[in-house]
């Protein structure tokens, strides 16, 4: 089983005016979801920027190649003790809460939380979380802009040759970048 992340570079320079706590829960609990119905393939976390009704959102998406879900089965889950039997999988370590709740605390923070799922295929999780400032489409080119000059300016002065797999400390050191 792979875990795998992925966002836009220039996410890092957003800022998001929320309750750390809750969604840190969030995330642990879509994560966890996803690690008790994936037996193989991957589970993904990304993040990306979204503008949704002229409004600026950071999107979350967990995404995995687990079991799936019924699209008959997809309007319960969000509901108190919404568990559903995926042939047999019902997950016997949980209470069928935990997506009530995220709910509830996404909508708090001002944002939405939905799911596509594929049954025998995988599911996606998105909930989105505002922006601290809204971003004007200017100020978006900008950030774009500015992110990908950087970006090829790193490729071009940090091609370093490894002839193991590196950690993290020997690519700081040989780069003299931080991550």
């Amino acid at each position: 089983l792979e875990l795998k992340l992925k966002f836009d570079s220039y996410i890092e320079r957003l800022e998001v005016e929320s309750d750390k706590g809750r969604i840190k829960q969030v995330l642990m609990n879509l994560v966890a979801n996803s690690f008790k119905f994936t037996f193989n393939g991957a589970i993904s976390l990304k993040l990306r920027l979204t503008c949704i009704n002229r409004e600026s959102f950071v999107e979350v998406c967990v995404s995995d190649t687990g079991i799936g879900i019924r699209n008959e089965d997809l309007p319960r889950l969000f509901k108190l003790f919404g568990m559903i039997d995926q042939g047999g999988q019902l997950n016997p370590h949980g209470c069928g809460i935990g997506l009530t709740i995220c709910k509830k605390y996404i909508e708090k923070l001002g944002g939405d939380i939905w799911i596509e799922s594929i049954y025998e295929q995988g599911t996606k999780t998105f909930f989105t979380i505002p922006l601290k400032e809204q971003l004007t489409f200017e100020r978006y080119k900008r950030l774009v802009t500015a992110v990908s000059n950087e970006v090829d300016q790193l490729h071009e002065s940090s091609l370093v040759e490894f002839t193991h797999r590196p950690s993290i400390i020997e690519i700081k050191r040989k780069t003299g970048r931080d991550f």
